[in-house]
């Protein structure tokens, strides 16, 4: 189990970094002591304010989904993690000011089809948590959480938000 718990920390980490990443066009990195900038080349997504406000908050509340379902299996409460993920990953999850997806309409194809497919994991994940609520399967909860959050990883390497006007 500490084993399990270390794996999901890791994971939780690299999310993180990426997630905060967002709005830079350079970055400051060192090598042996000597500081030097490197390009972000990520595809640039800009969005109108209101809507990359509620994009951010709507990806920082997954982040926090995906920390709250490795704390509940960390205890062994498979159910409580299912219940998290189906609420906080899940394809009903709210995005933008009015509740609803209307920063589809600002994203590329690739990006949607990323987040669509971070939700569709996600559902996965929730049946595969019911699961080991009952077979304590831990291995299978970690692949499947791995396949929600590679789907966050590929998105945050692939695109950079912008704010817009």
């Amino acid at each position: 189990m500490q084993r399990l718990i270390s794996c999901l920390i890791l994971s939780l980490t690299s999310i993180s970094a990426f997630a905060m990443s967002h709005g830079h066009t350079k970055h400051e990195t060192t090598h042996h002591g000597k500081a030097h900038t490197t390009n972000d080349t990520r595809q640039e997504v800009v969005f109108p304010a209101p809507v990359y406000d509620h994009t951010l908050k709507s990806m920082r509340e997954h982040l926090e989904a995906v920390h709250a379902v490795i704390d509940a299996i960390g205890t062994g409460d498979f159910d409580g993690a299912s219940e998290v993920a189906e609420r906080g990953l899940g394809i009903g999850h709210q995005h933008g000011p009015d509740g609803l997806q209307s920063g589809h309409a600002y994203m590329p194809p690739g990006m949607r089809k990323l987040g669509h497919q971070m939700h569709m994991n996600a559902r996965d994940l929730v049946v595969t948590l019911r699961n080991a609520d009952v077979t304590g399967d831990t291995q299978k909860v970690l692949t499947s959480l791995k396949e929600v959050t590679a789907q966050c990883v590929a998105c945050h390497k692939a695109y950079r938000l912008k704010k817009g006007d």
